[in-house]
């Protein structure tokens, strides 16, 4: 059994990844070597220039970039500028036709009883000394699906350290988050109008709880709440009421429980 790559997580910008390193001899073969990936704003300005650079190596070249999305232009115009989301996703622009002059093979008329025929891949539009060559949707997708698979190891590094920042900023705002929700009804999304009672924006905090994602991340989330519900809510005149616990502990399938 080879090594086990254990994710662990650092201080943003602190270092580089570590290359995995192999148990020893002496270790046992299943422990799990440790890799460091970082997070934070500057970790992943880092890992969209590593896409922009790998891009770059494939003949991609970013021409327009934002918060949001990249776009790149490609060394043959007929694939069309690509797009890529911060969700890992890539859209496409209509391809660019060509203009070129029309072959003499063409302009020769066919053999008694031939035929021209336009290659597969390729479609001839128009007639005349000049013609337009728009490539086939194969052949387009062929291009770009090499491509998204030649840039997916960036990607996936790129998606895994913004998923890792916008989940450590989250953790850093929640128990203000939760704070302006029990004291003055502030709902957790900013949006609509105060919670009024105390049993409504208890009941907002916990349904919160119950529908974070049976995940790390989901965990870690649950965890912070459950810290803050038992430092301020079970702390109140108004703590969780066991009717609460029967409602909402069951809808988390990890068997988490409430404080």
């Amino acid at each position: 059994m080879g090594p086990i790559v254990l994710m662990v997580w650092g201080v943003a910008g602190a270092q580089e990844p570590a290359i995995p390193v192999a148990p020893s001899s002496e270790e046992e073969s299943d422990q799990a070597s440790e890799e460091i990936v970082v997070w934070g704003q500057l970790a992943r300005e880092k890992a969209r220039d590593a896409i922009v650079s790998r891009m770059a190596e494939l003949g991609w070249y970013a021409v327009e970039r934002s918060e949001t999305e990249i776009r790149f232009h490609p060394a043959q115009g007929w694939v069309g500028d690509a797009t890529l989301h911060n969700d890992g996703s890539f859209t496409f622009s209509k391809p660019v036709a060509g203009l070129q002059p029309l072959p003499a093979a063409v302009l020769t008329q066919p053999p008694i009883g031939g035929v021209v025929v336009p290659s597969p891949d390729e479609m001839i539009v128009g007639i005349g000394p000049t013609f337009w060559i728009l490539p086939s949707q194969r052949r387009l997708d062929r291009a770009r699906d090499g491509m998204m698979e030649d840039v997916h190891p960036e990607v996936t590094a790129f998606l895994a350290v913004s998923r890792r920042t916008e989940l450590e900023n989250e953790l850093a705002v929640l128990p203000d988050t939760l704070d302006r929700l029990w004291h003055d009804g502030t709902p957790l999304d900013g949006r609509g109008p105060a919670l009024p009672t105390p049993e409504a924006r208890r009941r907002a905090v916990l349904e919160f709880w119950a529908t974070r994602t049976d995940s790390s991340e989901g965990e870690r989330v649950c965890a912070a709440v459950e810290q803050w519900l038992g430092g301020v809510v079970q702390n109140s005149d108004t703590p969780i009421t066991a009717a609460e616990r029967t409602e909402f502990e069951p809808r988390r399938t990890d068997g988490r429980h409430l404080p």
